[in-house]
């Protein structure tokens, strides 16, 4: 499904972009300045990784690290699923969803940075395609939703708190040994 927009048309152009050798702690406060959830890891114009709020939370904050002696490079995604500008938004989304990420880094042909999309981005021009972002966290909310009950488990026949995985009722052991 072509959209007819391109992400060089809807892209942020300048995009928050930090060196690698930066302290948490101040890329924290670059991002408060710059009101952003993420920032680019450069190093000579070549993507090297991005760090988000939820790097900064999960990586540092909530491990006890301290931050002003902590660098990004320690904590900064190096996977990172990018665009081109060419690049249909619809099959941006696309990407998005399958990689699980809400940002992609745009790079030109010379694999340099000069934008990054985001969801909200695409959201604001084409709010329609929401509905593929959705339909993969209804999938993985499901796949990981558990409900529990009490009763026999249906792997071991033991009274306990059960869980239900997969349309099977089984206790937290039985939980933990077999993926149904």
């Amino acid at each position: 499904m072509h959209t007819g927009i391109k992400v060089m048309n809807i892209m942020t152009r300048n995009p928050v972009m930090v060196n690698k050798d930066l302290d948490v702690e101040s890329c924290s406060k670059e991002m408060l300045k710059q009101k952003v959830g993420s920032v680019l890891v450069l190093q000579d114009k070549k993507l090297l990784g991005m760090v988000t709020e939820k790097d900064i939370l999960e990586k540092v904050v909530s491990q006890g690290k301290d931050p002003k002696n902590t660098k990004i490079s320690k904590i900064m995604t190096t996977t990172i699923t990018t665009t081109h500008p060419g690049e249909d938004i619809y099959y941006a989304i696309l990407k998005m969803r399958n990689s699980s990420v809400r940002r992609l880094p745009v790079l030109n042909q010379e694999e340099e940075v000069i934008g990054l999309l985001t969801l909200n981005d695409i959201l604001r021009v084409h709010p329609d395609l929401f509905e593929i972002m959705v339909e993969k966290l209804r999938i993985r909310e499901e796949n990981t939703k558990l409900t529990q009950l009490e009763g026999n488990c249906s792997e071991c026949g033991t009274f306990s708190s059960l869980f239900r995985n997969k349309g099977q009722l089984v206790c937290s052991t039985c939980n933990h040994h077999k993926i149904y």
